[in-house]
């Protein structure tokens, strides 16, 4: 991996109960947060709720990344647009947030490069616990990257049944990766265990990608450090959620360098398949896995494989085709598009059935509404139609530099680059509204949850409401 008008739409709240007594531009309110840290063992601990039950949580929210295991990054709890304002902002964390916030209607989960994860209240933003896990990796002892410190990089996910959260946290000297499962309610652990899959040098491995819950396991994807330094290799390891002694299950490419480093990480299709993308592979022919597209069975078995029939170019050319994940659409075909700005629309048996250059290139994530797809590129947020086998472009904003789309209220959100939050409307392209917020990282993305959006903005969220 080498290589954002005044507000008119969005989202209604549906009640006025719970709103922040915080008005935009007015002082932030905290109350004293439960702060403790805590230091990876060398092994996995107990099972989680071994010492005590965490209990579910509400069944409605934005527990994963893109919302749902598919990662359609479609909320179906917001109502329809309407105007919208900055509700409140969060006291300033200890960390970048470099992960998209998870939601329930008790609390934003938000974690930072400082490996520490907060709750936050969702109504007025003050932190009801914050975690520090571990102390990050200095980027100068890393052999190259683009992260200082590096911490926790990929969104964690919540398991509402057993009210767990499981985050990876990057530790070091010497540098890990570490599995935490942090109880909802008040933050305490309850489980732990190294993370780094098996002969894998964790200095060059990064987890950037998501982790995604399924099967009983929690997927954790593995790619390379800006720079693409050392040998590493494109993984997915999956671990048990309900007991931490069995081993591992692993996907690792043959191709070395060919990272599985998406935002969205790993896809989980109907069928429970996990569908991952991969970036340049070295060497060049054959191509090992590399700039493909791979389905990949609860066990981590390769079930099929679609390879970039410009492999060889993009390779060399530093042309990732896993730029994003796989995207999956109404009719359960696929969409990949890498850095190159070639859509290909995949069967589930990854058979090619349209390819089409739509974009610059593809750049850090999708969201799926209907037959639409909305696709973050280098030149500006693009509108798929993805409809009877073929591929088309409905229309194109490129105004911004986005972050991975997500859809609420007929509203599409990107965060900008530049330093925006855009809001377009979902049929026409039109912008809708922008507000100007702090960025850190290449692929910021939010997160919506009945009627309000949840904004990375630097060290801060930031959440913006329905008037």
């Amino acid at each position: 991996m080498r290589r954002q008008l005044t507000a008119i739409s969005l989202i209604t709240a549906a009640a006025t109960a719970g709103c922040s007594s915080t008005q935009p531009g007015g002082p932030v309110r905290t109350a004293p947060p439960q702060t403790t840290r805590a230091t990876a063992a060398p092994g996995a601990t107990a099972a989680p709720g071994a010492n005590k039950e965490p209990g579910p949580v509400a069944q409605s929210g934005w527990f994963t990344y893109g919302h749902d295991a598919q990662r359609s990054a479609d909320d179906p709890t917001s109502p329809p647009a309407g105007k919208i304002r900055l509700s409140w902002t969060s006291p300033t964390l200890d960390g970048a947030v470099y992960a998209q916030p998870l939601v329930t209607s008790q609390a934003v989960v938000v974690a930072t490069e400082d490996d520490s994860v907060y709750s936050l209240n969702p109504s007025d933003g003050i932190i009801q616990w914050r975690r520090h896990l571990s102390s990050p990796v200095s980027g100068s002892s890393l052999p190259c990257g683009d992260i200082d410190p590096s911490g926790i990089t990929g969104t964690p996910v919540i398991d509402p049944a057993s009210g767990l959260v499981w985050v990876v946290t990057f530790s070091g000297l010497p540098a890990k990766h570490t599995l935490w499962a942090l109880r909802l309610t008040d933050g305490s652990i309850a489980a732990s265990r190294p993370a780094d899959p098996a002969g894998s040098n964790p200095a060059t491995e990064q987890q950037r990608g998501a982790l995604a819950l399924a099967h009983d396991r929690v997927y954790i994807p593995y790619g390379g450090l800006y720079g693409d330094c050392g040998d590493y290799h494109g993984q997915l390891v999956g671990f048990s959620t309900k007991n931490s002694a069995p081993r591992p299950v692993t996907y690792t490419t043959p191709a070395a360098r060919a990272g599985i480093w998406a935002p969205p990480g790993a896809v989980v299709d109907s069928a429970g398949d996990l569908l991952v993308t991969t970036g340049n592979g070295l060497p060049v022919n054959p191509p090992g896995d590399a700039n493909s597209v791979i389905r990949l069975a609860p066990d981590l078995t390769v079930v099929g494989t679609f390879t970039a029939p410009d492999f060889e170019t993009l390779s060399e050319t530093d042309g990732d085709l896993g730029s994003t994940s796989p995207a999956i659409t109404a009719g359960g075909d696929l969409l990949q598009v890498g850095k190159e700005g070639v859509a290909y629309l995949l069967g589930p048996d990854l058979r090619a059935i349209d390819t089409t250059k739509v974009c610059a290139g593809g750049f850090g994530g999708t969201a799926v509404a209907g037959t639409t797809v909305f696709l973050s590129c280098f030149d500006g947020l693009y509108a798929l139609r993805v409809d009877a086998g073929s591929i088309g472009v409905l229309w194109k904003a490129t105004s911004l530099r986005p972050g991975p789309p997500v859809v609420a209220g007929g509203v599409v959100w990107a965060v900008d680059r530049g330093g925006h939050l855009d809001g377009f409307d979902a049929r026409t392209g039109a912008l809708t509204y922008t507000h100007a917020i702090t960025i850190a990282g290449s692929f910021p993305t939010l997160a919506a949850h009945g009627g309000t959006l949840f904004v990375p903005a630097g060290d801060r969220v930031e959440a913006f409401r329905g008037a």
